[in-house]
């Protein structure tokens, strides 16, 4: 949507004449390029903040998963307490999925 507003910004004339005044908008033009530039700026940064959390979120995931599911159980108890850590991170696995 920026890309095609700054396109028709720049169909817009540098100038115009009303009566007998010639009307410079080159500075009113720079400043919408301006808002523009911050903008897409923002958004960038704001992409960038939603991708390191939902990076971090997964890598958190992933490791205490891991950390959950490589114990070697020596016992019933423990096989029992890895089957309900299993269960526990199949359900949390739908709530990170979710998130994409």
């Amino acid at each position: 949507m920026l890309r095609q507003k700054r396109k028709e910004l720049k169909k817009i004339p540098d100038s115009f004449k009303v009566d007998c005044i010639n009307v410079n908008i080159v500075p009113f033009k720079g400043g919408i390029e301006e808002l523009f530039r911050r903008m897409t700026d923002a958004l960038v940064e704001t992409l960038q903040e939603s991708i390191e959390r939902d990076t971090d979120r997964v890598h958190s995931f992933i490791k205490k998963g891991l950390e959950k599911l490589t114990k070697n159980p020596k016992s019933v108890e423990e096989i029992e307490q890895m089957n309900n850590d299993a269960m526990a991170i199949g359900v949390e696995k739908a709530g990170v999925l979710k998130v994409f």
